[in-house]
């Protein structure tokens, strides 16, 4: 089954779904047909995306009607006069021929939904990449003909709901694009397990030893420059920092992951996107969801305090011997102070990564995992309320109520997904 978006923003108004899914049935095409928000500034890795194989075409909408079109290789006449798109079809190049399910090349895709047994999809807040792991039943044709996938090859995994709530609630969880890293086959019985991870499929970014000094900038524009590097999004949603000077020695995701991490910010990798947030500031925001006590399935709910190794305060000390001077600070007070000694150009850029520090070592202090129903709401980096335990974190002495950030969301799907298996380049 092939995918159809409408895209835009905003685009939830849009009338295409109820008008085109009316026309998939009525016709039966093998087609699934979705909104999806795309902003401006995301609409060339969407195209790149589609042209991969990530979808069959989209209906287009403000604000991207004109944008879209110098990213498309033709432009009918109508288009073309008024400078203007509202439909685009994804048509990838085939380089290679043979068998239907097993032609190798660019933009070539293979849907593997039917063949899944079971699905864990692993949404990370920070530190750790997404994840996505399979089992698929190899007993079709595909398989036992020989058709195998690579390690490198990237896989576009979107869950989907039907009926939900009531008939006709549909829901998705587009998760991403994932490279495959970990690949198992057994003939006993005769299944395949699939391994992902969401990286960008260009294995410098993460392998590649880099000396670069960096001189009069910011953790913005040394972002925007390492994410062009390698053509993806970049998406920055925190106050930005001067970088003064800065020595690089090593690959570009753990240097800016460790820059990022020193000035309280967290990087994900999410979609051929670097995507930069303040943490702290996403605390602060409005929790996405309440789960009461009921919500939750019995017995599956620990809470883990290690109040002991919360930091009350922090020192900053930094010898700068090119220019001969030391630079100090302190944060709070009490009795557990944190130390700090690494470059900084200030007292106040020592402040901030103090700051920063203080908040990356007590986080986590207070940790809770408990299991739902397939919940479509969540999100890592979202927060959440608790609710029906009593006082808690943010409620009172003891207890479990409270609002809570959301650091990882693990998807548990069986027997039905759909899933976009994207053959590399050979």
């Amino acid at each position: 089954m092939r995918q159809l978006y409408v895209i835009g923003d905003p685009v939830a108004h849009s009338l295409s779904p109820l008008i085109q899914r009316t026309m998939i049935r009525q016709t039966g095409a093998a087609y699934r047909y979705d909104v999806r928000t795309v902003r401006p500034d995301e609409l060339a890795v969407f195209v790149a995306w589609a042209r991969d194989g990530g979808c069959a075409g989209c209906n287009v909408t403000m604000p991207l009607k004109e944008a879209i079109v110098p990213l498309l290789d033709e432009v009918d006449g109508a288009a073309a006069a008024c400078g203007a798109v509202s439909a685009a079809k994804a048509t990838p190049k085939k380089e290679t021929s043979g068998p239907e399910d097993a032609t190798l090349g660019a933009g070539t895709g293979t849907d593997i939904g039917l063949s899944i047994e079971s699905l864990t999809y692993v949404d990370n807040a920070a530190d750790d990449s997404d994840s996505i792991d399979m089992t698929l039943d190899a007993q079709d044709s595909k398989w036992l003909w020989g058709w195998m996938p690579q390690k490198g090859a990237t896989l576009y995994p979107r869950l989907l709901g039907h009926d939900w709530e009531r008939p006709g609630d549909e829901r998705a969880i587009d998760c991403g694009l994932f490279v495959v890293d970990d690949v198992n086959y057994s003939d006993t019985p005769t299944t395949l397990q699939l391994g992902g991870v969401s990286k960008p499929s260009d294995s410098n970014f993460s392998e590649t030893d880099r000396k670069v000094t960096w001189k009069n900038t910011s953790i913005k524009r040394i972002g925007q420059t390492i994410a062009a590097r390698y053509g993806l999004g970049f998406t920055y949603d925190a106050e930005d920092y001067d970088i003064e000077c800065d020595e690089q020695d090593g690959a570009d995701s753990s240097y800016y992951n460790t820059l990022c991490q020193n000035y309280g910010l967290v990087l994900k990798v999410y979609a051929r996107r670097l995507w930069v947030y303040d943490r702290e500031a996403y605390k602060a925001k409005r929790a996405v969801r309440t789960f009461d006590r009921t919500d939750i399935i019995r017995g599956s709910l620990s809470c883990t305090t290690t109040l002991s190794v919360t930091y009350t305060g922090g020192t900053f000390d930094y010898t700068d011997a090119d220019k001969d001077c030391d630079i100090s600070c302190k944060v709070r007070g009490g009795t557990h102070i944190k130390s700090v000694n690494r470059r900084a150009t200030s007292v106040q850029d020592a402040a901030v990564q103090l700051c920063a520090e203080l908040n990356r070592a007590n986080h986590g202090t207070i940790k809770l995992r408990f299991t739902v129903p397939g919940d479509w709401t969540v999100s890592a980096g979202n927060t959440i309320n608790i609710t029906g335990y009593g006082g808690g974190p943010s409620g009172g002495e003891g207890g479990i109520n409270g609002k809570y950030f959301v650091d990882k969301v693990t998807h548990k799907a069986l027997i039905r997904a759909v899933c976009i298996f994207q053959i590399p380049v050979f």
